[in-house]
């Protein structure tokens, strides 16, 4: 008999890493696969946001490290402005206070004040590329809304 009841039974609590997706809820579309599809997705009044299990930790630091390392990965990749369609999708932050933030930063931002999607992902296409590391990473941290990936943790 193990000596402890981890050994017989496993952890008590497991660090899930779970990677953000896109669930079409078009009846004509129920069985469609999204990893058939090649391109990238927005999220439009028939979609919701959901989750897919990628990795398991039994312990919390090695999850929040990999998770960070995967999220990197996505964020150097990935146009934020593609994962919804409007400010609130993005940030806590309202429009002035974002547009602050970004010209605090030293980056401009598009020149209308009320950007549609379209507007701020061309805006992310063009400018991206010349931000420096220390930018973009301030641009992350007010996108707040937008991940690709997160830590869960489950219990017995």
């Amino acid at each position: 008999m193990p000596k402890n009841r981890e050994a017989a039974t496993g952890p008590d609590k497991v660090f899930l890493v779970q990677k953000a997706v896109l669930s079409v809820l078009s009846p004509d579309l129920e069985d469609l696969d999204l990893e058939d599809l090649e391109g990238e997705f927005t999220i439009e009044d028939d979609q919701e946001q959901g989750w897919v299990p990628v990795k398991a930790f039994t312990d919390r630091a090695k999850a929040e490290e990999y998770c960070r390392m995967v999220e990197g990965r996505e964020r150097a990749v990935k146009n934020p402005f593609e994962w919804g369609t409007e400010l609130k999708d993005w940030t806590t932050f309202d429009a002035p206070r974002f547009r602050d933030w970004l010209l605090d930063a030293g980056i401009e931002p598009p020149k209308k004040k009320n950007s549609k999607a379209a507007d701020w992902q061309a805006w992310w296409e063009k400018g991206a590329p010349k931000l420096t590391d220390l930018q973009r990473a301030k641009v992350w941290e007010a996108l707040n809304k937008v991940r690709y990936y997160e830590v869960v943790e489950l219990s017995r």
